[in-house]
């Protein structure tokens, strides 16, 4: 059985009109990468970074059980907010909500995966920038 804890997050900025956006998406596209090079630094060599979904990003952390893979997401989550989407007409601070969800011996991965999804949203609707696990 694979013991494991996964985190999914998203990023978010500051609200912006869509002709900034459009101005500003090249730089931004760019940032993502500074952001998952910002984020393979703080987990684990043995920790997986990668891409779900359209906007979301997970981290799958090995042999983690739930306590230690908030901390984890904590440590993500301020290096996140201390890393702005630098754009030619200035930084634009960034944020993450992060859902985080154990691993559980009689469920599937998909499960965990859908649970964290599910607790990123509740990230999400409780005021973003914060992290969410069970019991939320």
């Amino acid at each position: 059985m694979l013991t494991c804890s996964v985190a999914v997050w998203l990023l978010t900025t500051s609200p912006k009109s869509p002709e900034e956006l459009q101005r500003d998406l090249p730089s931004a596209v760019d940032e993502t990468g500074q952001v998952a090079e910002a984020v393979t630094e703080n987990v684990r060599p043995s920790d997986f970074v990668f891409r779900y979904g359209g906007e979301e990003f997970t981290v799958l952390l090995p042999l983690q059980y739930a306590e230690d893979a908030v901390v984890v997401a904590e440590r993500l989550r301020a290096v996140i907010e201390a890393t702005p989407c630098r754009t030619a007409q200035g930084p634009i601070p960034m944020t993450v909500s992060i859902g985080v969800a154990y691993h559980e011996a009689q469920g599937t991965l998909e499960q965990t995966l859908q649970r964290a999804d599910e607790r990123l949203y509740i990230a999400k609707q409780t005021g973003r920038n914060r992290v969410v696990t069970g019991g939320a």
